[in-house]
């Protein structure tokens, strides 16, 4: 086993990677779905599918952020 590896919940550098990657996903996530809405528009009609997916991308956003007593949104990589 390489001795860099730490499996515990708590090791900071999976943390960080995990919160890296979630994030650059959701945002190009986002930018696709921006371009697609927009060329839509432009160029075509809007269809149920596509308020389907912008609703759908829009409740992304409770699974990733969760609110704590205080009002504060916390990364789900945080809890």
């Amino acid at each position: 086993m390489d001795p860099k590896f730490n499996s515990d919940n708590g090791d900071a550098t999976i943390f960080s990677q995990t919160n890296i990657a979630v994030w650059v996903l959701t945002s190009a996530s986002g930018a696709f779905l921006a371009i697609r809405l927009w060329c839509r528009h432009r160029f075509s009609k809007l269809w149920w599918d596509d308020a389907l997916l912008a609703l759908s991308w829009v409740c992304r956003d409770g699974l990733l952020l969760e609110e704590d007593d205080q009002g504060n949104c916390r990364a789900w990589t945080q809890v």
